[in-house]
């Protein structure tokens, strides 16, 4: 379903919303299991990240954007014939980075026979960074979202 004007720039609000909130606590398990050590034989936790799956870079999208002009005479010029962009949803997954850390304890009881764990390679300072600024983004869409009710009614009152 397509929608105009007002409308879509509510739609748009709650898509950022939602993607927000998955990569939000995508975030937080990633912070959350950033100690975890694996048992002997079992995989360890692996940092989550959540990818656009219809990513397409600028340049082709432009590409794609521009809009082909029709001659009947080589003097003239037919008007354009525009198609809308149909709102798009945009499909996200789940990708899993295969880092991992080998760390040098011995004394763990899930230390190998070298005297190594594995945890996950996850850096918990740059996964708050990322947490603060998936919060202030999340924000302003609430924002937008705020502000677009409310244009939309001072639109009827008139």
């Amino acid at each position: 379903m397509e929608l105009k004007g007002i409308l879509s720039s509510i739609q748009n609000s709650v898509r950022g919303m939602k993607s927000q909130t998955q990569r939000l606590e995508l975030v937080s398990n990633n912070i959350a299991n950033a100690d975890q050590v694996a048992k002997p034989g079992e995989k360890v936790y692996q940092k989550k990240r959540l990818v656009s799956k219809s990513f397409q870079p600028f340049q082709s999208k432009m590409r794609d954007s521009i809009l082909s002009v029709k001659k009947s005479h080589h003097k003239h010029i037919e008007k354009s014939q525009h198609s809308e962009n149909k709102s798009q949803v945009q499909n996200y997954e789940i990708i899993e980075e295969e880092k991992i850390q080998m760390v040098y304890d011995p004394a763990h009881p899930y230390a190998d026979e070298n005297g190594y764990i594995i945890k996950p390679d996850i850096n918990v300072v740059e996964e708050m960074v990322d947490l603060m600024s998936l919060s202030r983004t999340y924000e302003a869409n609430v924002q937008t979202f705020k502000s677009t009710k409310n244009l939309a009614k001072k639109a009827l009152e008139i």
